[in-house]
């Protein structure tokens, strides 16, 4: 991995199942950055290497874009909705722990949005709004519980949802400038100002 010599770069966001088997987040540590580690939650591609474990009855339509990935049932993590024994929740738990491994500081969960159908196309599931927040907040809590930050992904629909931004650590969101989607995050810029003051006033 080549690393850019820029002193104002603190943190690499790197793809984890690509790293997995390198040094690349050991490397970064003894340079002194922080590691956030790209992490698909709320899609399949069928490259991945644990692809084969996901059951078809999870796999839904096509990723626009993306023909060799599938959105998924997130339902499958909650045990009152699930219909394959929550095989989903095993299976990224697998890859949470992977990365843990790794060393990775962060996790950057992707596609948390599939419920929103302003955002995208159909994953054929009748996802609602409080399917996404349960597998949203599911998702935090397993990061959490393994000693990672983790990241709130793009989903700016929910962004001012107060279960959303109290749980989440800090925002990834892509192109907001070219969408003016920016002001969908106030929520956490509100809280991490209020932290900072906090901070200050301590000393």
């Amino acid at each position: 991995m080549k690393v850019n010599p820029d002193p104002t770069i603190k943190i690499y966001d790197i793809d984890m199942s690509e790293n997995e088997t390198s040094d690349a987040v050991q490397m970064l540590h003894g340079k002194g950055y922080r590691v956030i580690c790209y992490l698909n939650v709320g899609s399949w591609g069928d490259w991945r290497d644990d692809a084969a474990d996901f059951p078809q009855s999870i796999l839904g339509s096509k990723y626009s874009g993306f023909p060799d990935e599938r959105w998924l049932d997130i339902r499958d993590v909650n045990p009152a909705k699930h219909n394959t024994n929550t095989k989903l929740a095993k299976i990224l738990a697998k890859r949470l722990d992977r990365a843990h491994s790794m060393g990775c500081d962060a996790i950057e969960p992707d596609n948390i949005d599939g419920y929103d159908t302003t955002a995208h196309e159909s994953t054929s599931f009748p996802l609602t709004y409080e399917d996404q927040i349960y597998f949203n907040l599911w998702v935090a809590e397993q990061v959490h519980a393994r000693g990672m930050l983790v990241a709130f992904k793009n989903d700016i629909n929910q962004a001012h949802n107060e279960r959303i931004y109290n749980a989440f650590d800090f925002v990834v969101s892509e192109q907001c400038f070219q969408y003016n989607e920016c002001g969908y995050f106030s929520d956490f810029l509100r809280l991490i100002n209020l932290f900072l003051r906090q901070n200050t006033n301590l000393h």
